[in-house]
């Protein structure tokens, strides 16, 4: 597992230019396991705070990975591992009836967003969005999980109509790239996640955080 000492992740990738290549089609949706334990991780769920850029106390006992608008990585009061079970109420609580099992990151800002032309004070930065990707990719990497298992909350709430999920607008725009649509948010993150999934090997770790090699 990954823990940020201290709480920085540094050097951003850069534009994929090409068409995310997973489909809605491609997205094998798993039976869920209602039960409170797990033995591994297994699936990362995107969201953003609605608050400001950067964490709040509140804020960090909700996810287990928060980004500020300057692609620094906050770590959580909760460990993934704390996931794992969810009976004993020591975990982070990201997404209704499907935190057993997930990994949390948010992305920190969007508070008073109503639109595309209204995204309010804080809007997500490149520099943020890229950080939680290759973050997710290294989590990937980590943990054995999917690209196929990685969800936005939006996407969760489409999945889960009739939990708490349902009508949660993070992800539904991302606005250094207001060319992708809403229902094709969820694919081109999984598309980025798994571009710095497949080049890593060009990155180094320096001093516990990932930089892009020069």
């Amino acid at each position: 597992m990954i823990y940020f000492d201290n709480e920085e992740i540094v050097g951003m990738g850069l534009y994929v230019d090409e068409k995310p290549d997973l489909t809605l089609n491609d997205i094998h949706f798993i039976s869920v396991n209602w039960g409170f334990k797990m033995d591994k991780l297994q699936r990362i769920i995107f969201h953003w705070t609605a608050g400001s850029h950067y964490p709040s106390m509140f804020e960090r006992g909700k996810y287990h990975y928060l980004i500020d608008k300057d692609g620094n990585v906050h770590n959580g009061i909760h460990r993934p591992e704390d996931n794992l079970n969810c009976k004993d109420g020591n975990y982070a609580p990201h997404t209704a009836e499907w935190n057993t099992g997930s990994i949390g990151i948010a992305f920190c800002g969007m508070a008073g967003f109503l639109n595309k032309k209204q995204v309010g004070d804080y809007p997500l930065t490149k520099k943020q969005i890229e950080a939680g990707f290759k973050l997710a990719a290294e989590l990937v990497h980590a943990d054995n999980i999917s690209i196929h298992q990685i969800y936005t909350h939006y996407e969760v709430g489409l999945m889960k109509p009739h939990t708490e999920n349902r009508g949660k607008i993070d992800i539904i725009y991302l606005p250094p790239y207001p060319e992708i649509k809403t229902s094709e948010v969820g694919n081109f993150i999984r598309s980025k996640v798994s571009w710095y999934y497949e080049n890593r090997k060009e990155q180094l770790w320096v001093n516990g955080a990932i930089s892009a090699k020069h």
